[in-house]
C-alpha cells in the first residue's frame, strides 16, 4: 500500500457571485464550496483546498487573492506560511 501526503487547506471567502463560483469550479485543487451558517447567525463561505504539495496550495490561495475573494487577515497569515515554506 502507497501512503500519499495531501495537503488540506480551508479557507474562509468573500461573498461569491455567480461569475466567480464558475472560476473557481475550474481550479483542480479546489474539492469544495460551502456556505456555513453559525449558532450565532453569523454566515460564511468557505472553500476547501486540497493537492500534493503546500506549495500548490498556497498557490491556489494566491489565484483566489487575485479574484478578490480572500479576505486580508488570511492573505497575511498566507504570506507568512509562504515565506516558512521556501526557508525550509
Amino acid at each position: 500500500m502507497v501512503s500519499k501526503e495531501r495537503y488540506v487547506a480551508e479557507v474562509p471567502l468573500r461573498k461569491l457571485n455567480d461569475e466567480s463560483i464558475e472560476k473557481i469550479k475550474k481550479i483542480n485543487e479546489i474539492e469544495s464550496i460551502q456556505s456555513v451558517s453559525y449558532h450565532t447567525g453569523k454566515q460564511q463561505v468557505k472553500t476547501l483546498i486540497a493537492s500534493d504539495s503546500l506549495s500548490q496550495v498556497i498557490k491556489t490561495i494566491f489565484l483566489l487573492n487575485e479574484y478578490g475573494l480572500i479576505p486580508n487577515n488570511i492573505m497575511k497569515e498566507c504570506l507568512m506560511l509562504n515565506e516558512m515554506s521556501q526557508s525550509d
